[in-house]
């Protein structure tokens, strides 16, 4: 963008670089924004409702064609099985399909943080977003989560930065800049100890769901 005079030279210290540094964004950032992100995390286990869903159908064909000594249940059991497995690998993968959707961001990229903004420079392209653009940020143990409009999240990974001097620097100008947001931080403990059970208690659910549906169709004259 040009730029009058005027605004050039008022735009002078607050263009100025804080700290810069290269890196390159991997797969393993994105598995880790997918861990570290509450909201990131939450996305994920909705989207492994429909593998469960799936798993509970085949292991009420399954659990059934034996009883009975079905073949088709059988069969259906084994199709429907590998639909849970194929819907199950997808999530499992979501954040390195992700990563390869676009080749830009596995080209060496170099951070800079400046008193204005955010700037990101690959060998061919370059971006550039304001402060004001981020509604919130946090601190993972390997990156910087910035959040952007629809629940989209920047990664800044930690070893574009050479010490933890610059590391403090980065804190520093996101903590003026954007906004604290507590709730992006979640309570990870707290949603790592429960969910195990909860997804258990779903399966159950929906296990004996089918069964008392299967049960009332097979008994319907």
């Amino acid at each position: 963008m040009t730029r009058g005079p005027s605004e050039g030279d008022a735009d002078t210290d607050a263009g100025r670089v804080i700290v810069a540094g290269v890196t390159r964004l991997e797969a393993s950032d994105f598995v880790a924004a997918h861990r570290d992100v509450p909201a990131l995390r939450a996305a994920r286990r909705k989207a492994a409702i429909l593998p469960g869903l799936f798993v509970a159908g085949a292991l009420l064909f399954l659990v059934t064609g034996l009883a009975q000594g079905s073949v088709s249940l059988l069969i259906t059991a084994a199709f429907v099985g590998t639909l849970a497995a194929v819907s199950g690998r997808r999530t499992a993968q979501q954040p390195v399909l992700a990563w390869r959707a676009i080749e830009e961001w596995q080209r060496q990229l170099r951070v800079e943080i400046t008193e204005r903004r955010l700037r990101l420079r690959t060998e061919r392209t370059q971006s550039e977003a304001d402060w004001g653009l981020f509604a919130g940020w946090l601190e993972g143990p390997e990156a910087f989560y910035l959040e952007q409009a629809g629940a989209q999240f920047q990664i800044v990974p930690k070893r574009a930065f050479e010490n933890e001097a610059e590391l403090a620097l980065v804190r520093e100008t996101l903590a003026r800049h954007v906004r604290d947001r507590p709730e992006l931080r979640g309570s990870r403990g707290a949603a790592r100890s429960w969910r195990p059970l909860r997804v258990l208690l779903l399966w159950v659910v929906l296990v004996l769901a089918f069964a008392v549906v299967y049960d009332v169709m097979v008994d319907t004259p």
